[in-house]
């Protein structure tokens, strides 16, 4: 059993791992042992991967937008509300938007009926190391919040959401 630590914050949780054992495990302090002890201290993987700016637009859209129908047809929209507006000249350049009177100045993007996946989970042939960093990045900058200590905090009530990010994240670079 590893426990994880949350530098005394709330969050604190155990994980179960099974490993050979002759497994070879890093430390905190940079030596490596095939005998882990209680006590000892694991080193966390530094990673970094490169976002996919598609990736990142379907965790945006997937947190923060909305499917709607017209005439039995589903199609995808994102209001960007406030400062999210920034996003309107970068990340979704391109696509049709308007600025409804009743959005109090917020611009309104149409992303279409071939985004509609976007209000999901990305798919399995969507899984690469790129794309998972970029949805996650683009759901934290959609839904996320800082905590206290300075962590990236996501809640959710979707358990598809939560599963695949348990799952994916990993992948993408993030701790969990």
């Amino acid at each position: 059993r590893v426990r994880h630590y949350n530098g005394g914050k709330s969050g604190n949780f155990v994980h179960e791992i099974k490993a050979t054992p002759d497994h070879r495990w890093l430390l905190l302090n940079g030596s490596e042992t095939t005998k882990l002890c209680v006590g000892d201290k694991l080193a966390s993987p530094l990673v970094d991967v490169q976002q996919s700016e598609e990736g990142w637009r379907h965790g945006f859209v997937f947190g923060d937008g909305t499917l709607t129908y017209s005439n039995g047809q589903p199609y995808c929209q994102i209001r960007l509300c406030g400062k999210k507006a920034r996003h309107l000249s970068g990340t979704f350049a391109g696509f049709g938007h308007s600025f409804p009177p009743s959005f109090d100045g917020d611009p309104m993007v149409y992303l279409g009926k071939d985004r509609v996946h976007y209000k999901s989970v990305p798919s399995a042939d969507l899984v690469t190391p790129e794309y998972v960093a970029g949805f996650v990045a683009g759901l934290c900058a959609a839904d996320g919040s800082l905590t206290s200590c300075g962590n990236l905090s996501i809640h959710s009530q979707n358990d598809e959401a939560v599963a695949w990010l348990e799952r994916f994240a990993p992948l993408g670079g993030y701790k969990l």
